[in-house]
């Protein structure tokens, strides 16, 4: 019994030294995105570095294209879900929704 608990206990020593570690877990980023403005039909789309320049003064740490977890309707020149993704400071989210961006989450 004793022995479980001390491994137990060991176990629970090095997940939070590994959490500790982790910048994804403690870190002070979130991820905006805006729509890429490519339809259906038409293809076409902003890429993510083109968009950058819209979050002007933003300090950017990563950009990727991306997918919203939605369903569209199948009509020609209707939204695709498709998006450009940004990874950016937390403390400057209230300036990139002024800019037209908003959070992004995976789920």
């Amino acid at each position: 019994m004793k022995k479980s608990l001390f491994l137990l206990a060991i176990c629970g020593v090095f997940l939070t030294a590994c959490q500790s570690q982790n910048p994804n877990l403690n870190s002070a980023r979130m991820d905006i995105y805006k729509s890429d403005e490519s339809v259906q039909c038409g293809g076409g789309g902003i890429s993510p570095e083109q968009m950058r320049s819209q979050l002007q003064n933003i300090v950017v740490y990563q950009m990727r294209k991306g997918q919203l977890n939605r369903a569209y309707p199948a009509v020609c020149g209707g939204a695709t879900g498709s998006v450009n993704i940004y990874t950016i400071d937390k403390g400057q989210l209230a300036q990139a929704e002024q800019l037209g961006f908003a959070p992004f989450s995976e789920q």
